[in-house]
């Protein structure tokens, strides 16, 4: 009987053995990361890489957090997908700014939390996304560009919190919510509107003030309103439209 042998390449068998192990899957390839703001860039710019910790911008579905101890104003300038976002220390003296300009969209699949220092200047642009807001800080809606809260998405207005809406439409759409607990203070004559994509609601359980401007604050009737507490015009009327 005659023995045949046959000689493997080294390089077959490490072949084999990386084959036969467990494959890596994208997520585990690339995992989402936390990426903090430092500042270090320009200062200012979201899409400036060295100013984040990690000097990349932040990738959809990271967790960003911009708690950094001190002042300063942080421009959403381009389009931008997170899974979390933590704005604002908890106590202290210094106020972390996010300004979300037109026609910027800043998506949120999990939870945007603004914290008693954080405060966002929202003129233009759309929240989306499906997550939830909340809010223990100050979001002012500034600019007469009208603001978009979209795509099943949350917004609740904590008992600390406060909404100055000083001008542009607000618009609810593709059933999202807002829920307020703390304080909106309408500064003008402009409309709340479901947009017609819903059902899209306004809960009241703290107090909404009209605090300036002699026309109209308008809740548009396809927009559902739900009150419980403080609705007020200190100046000018609040006005619902009927179906």
């Amino acid at each position: 009987m005659h023995l045949r042998l046959r000689v493997v390449h080294p390089l077959a068998i490490v072949l084999a053995l990386l084959l036969a192990l467990p494959q890596a899957t994208h997520a585990e390839e690339a995992p989402l990361a936390t990426v903090t703001w430092d500042g270090g860039g320009d200062g200012t710019s979201w899409n400036d890489p060295l100013n984040w910790d990690t000097d990349t911008v932040p990738l959809a579905g990271d967790d960003v957090v911009i708690t950094l101890d001190a002042t300063f104003t942080v421009d959403l300038d381009i389009n931008a997908t997170v899974n979390t976002l933590t704005l604002g220390a908890v106590s202290g003296l210094n106020t972390q700014t996010l300004l979300i300009p037109s026609p910027r969209v800043l998506t949120v699949t999990s939870t945007m939390t603004v914290n008693s220092d954080g405060a966002v200047t929202w003129s233009g642009g759309s929240i989306t996304g499906g997550g939830t807001v909340n809010n223990s800080g100050t979001f002012t809606l500034a600019s007469t560009i009208s603001k978009t809260l979209d795509g099943g998405s949350t917004f609740n207005n904590l008992a600390a919190g406060t909404i100055i809406w000083e001008n542009g439409s607000f618009f609810v759409q593709s059933i999202s919510t807002v829920t307020n607990a703390g304080l909106v203070d309408a500064q003008g004559n402009n409309n709340f509107d479901g947009n017609g994509f819903g059902p899209n609601t306004f809960s009241n359980s703290g107090t909404f003030r009209k605090s300036a401007g002699t026309g109209s604050t308008v809740f548009i009737a396809d927009l559902t309103l739900e009150n419980t507490r403080v609705m007020e015009a200190l100046s000018g009327t609040i006005r619902l439209t009927g179906p």
